[in-house]
């Protein structure tokens, strides 16, 4: 084989690999480019972003539990809060409907007076001048 005969060969040689590069480089493409490659990814991403926020969530409840508690209970009531007064307000109805008055109203006539005062009076007359 002569000098050019060896250049040619691997020449050809090269452009078989880079062919069989590019392809496989094109089937990668091809398979992530699809709608269920996209979705794999992006479901793959989202799945390590939750799992390191809930590893960082777990690691200060660890350190501050007192603080995560009182944290929930005030979602908690916050979110609950309409419920919490109903069922407050049906309970207290409850109460007031079956109980007697704890200090019942006294039956003793009153003044027929009327209690507030006139704030305008009119003058009266006398004959000391």
């Amino acid at each position: 084989m002569t000098v050019t005969e060896k250049r040619l060969a691997e020449a050809r040689h090269n452009e078989r690999q880079a062919r069989a590069q590019w392809f496989r480089t094109l089937d990668e493409f091809q398979s992530r480019a699809t709608t269920r490659g996209i979705a794999g990814e992006a479901w793959d991403g989202i799945q390590d972003g939750i799992g390191a926020a809930g590893e960082r969530i777990i690691a200060s409840a660890k350190k501050r539990p007192g603080a995560i508690a009182a944290i929930g209970s005030a979602i908690t009531l916050f979110v609950l809060r309409k419920r919490i007064a109903g069922a407050i307000q049906k309970r207290l109805d409850r109460r007031k409907e079956t109980s007697p008055p704890r200090y019942p109203l006294k039956t003793t006539a009153m003044p027929a007076a009327d209690p507030t005062p006139d704030l305008n009076p009119q003058p009266t007359m006398t004959e000391e001048a």
